[in-house]
C-alpha cells in the first residue's frame, strides 16, 4: 500500500516512517509545512496519513478533493467550525479522523461508556489527563473524545479545571490537564460514589503504539471507497 505522510517532520511522521515498512506501506511522498501538495498528492497515494495541524488538515482536504485518495486523520485541537468544514468535505471521499490511534485507548471509550450507562447519576465524574510539557492543545483530543462518550449517555455539563470556591454542581464532567516532562499519554476517568469509586486508566508508555495503530487502521481503511466521515469504531 502506497502512503502519504502529512506532517513529516513531526514526531508521529517520523515514526510512521520508520515503521511503514513493518506493515507492508511504502512512503511515496511527504507533506510538510511549505510543500506543494498538488506535486505530492499527484504521486497517488492509497491513503494520506495525517499528523499535522488543524490548517493543514483541512488544506489536504481541499486538495484531496480533487484526487482518488483516502486521508487517515490524527490531528487534534480542530475548532468546532473546522471539525464542520472537515465533516463538509468527507462527503466527497473518505475521511477517519481519530483523536488517538491507541487500540488500548479505543477499547477504553468502550468501557467508560458501559461505565456511565451502568453506574447511577449519583456517581461524580472527572477526567484527568497528563501529558509531555510541550503538548499545545489542553484538554487532550482524547480527553474531549471521552468526555463526549460520557455525554452520548448522561445529560452534563463540561468544566475545565478547579480554582476558589468549587464545591460540585450536580451533573457536571471536570476534565483536568497535566502537563510536564516526558510522559508520553495517561487518560484517567474517575467515577466517585459513595463508600466506592470505579477507576478506568490508560497509560501509555512508547509513542510508537499511536503510529502503529495509525498504520494498522490505514491498512483496514484503504478498502472503503464510500464518501464519509469514519471513527475507528468503523472499522475495527
Amino acid at each position: 500500500m502506497k502512503i502519504l505522510v502529512c506532517g513529516s517532520r513531526g514526531r508521529m511522521g517520523q515514526l510512521i516512517k520508520s515503521l511503514a515498512n513493518q506493515y507492508g506501506c511504502e512512503v511515496i511522498g511527504e507533506i510538510s509545512r511549505g510543500s506543494n501538495f498538488e506535486a505530492e498528492l499527484g504521486k497517488n497515494p492509497d491513503v494520506c496519513l495525517d499528523f499535522s495541524s488543524p490548517d493543514g488538515l483541512l488544506e489536504l482536504c481541499g486538495v484531496t478533493a480533487k484526487r482518488d485518495v483516502k486521508i487517515v486523520s490524527g490531528t487534534t485541537g480542530l475548532s468546532d467550525d473546522q471539525r464542520r468544514a472537515l465533516a463538509l468535505s468527507a462527503k466527497n471521499f473518505p475521511i477517519l479522523h481519530a483523536t488517538n490511534f491507541s487500540i488500548g485507548v479505543f477499547v477504553l471509550n468502550k468501557l467508560v461508556k458501559i461505565a456511565t450507562e451502568s453506574l447511577p447519576p449519583s456517581f461524580d465524574i472527572e477526567i484527568i489527563e497528563r501529558h509531555h510539557s510541550q503538548k499545545k492543545d489542553a484538554p487532550s483530543g482524547t480527553a474531549m473524545t471521552l468526555l463526549r462518550n460520557i455525554q452520548s449517555e448522561r445529560q452534563c455539563k463540561e468544566i475545565f479545571g478547579r480554582h476558589g470556591d468549587c464545591k460540585r454542581s450536580a451533573g457536571e464532567v471536570c476534565l483536568h490537564s497535566i502537563r510536564g516532562g516526558d510522559i508520553v499519554g495517561e487518560h484517567e476517568i474517575l467515577f466517585a460514589g459513595q463508600g466506592e469509586r470505579v477507576e478506568l486508566v490508560h497509560r501509555a508508555t512508547n509513542r510508537e503504539i499511536f503510529a502503529r495503530g495509525a498504520l494498522y487502521v490505514a491498512q483496514k481503511f484503504a478498502k472503503i471507497n464510500k464518501p464519509g466521515l469514519y471513527t475507528l469504531g468503523d472499522v475495527l
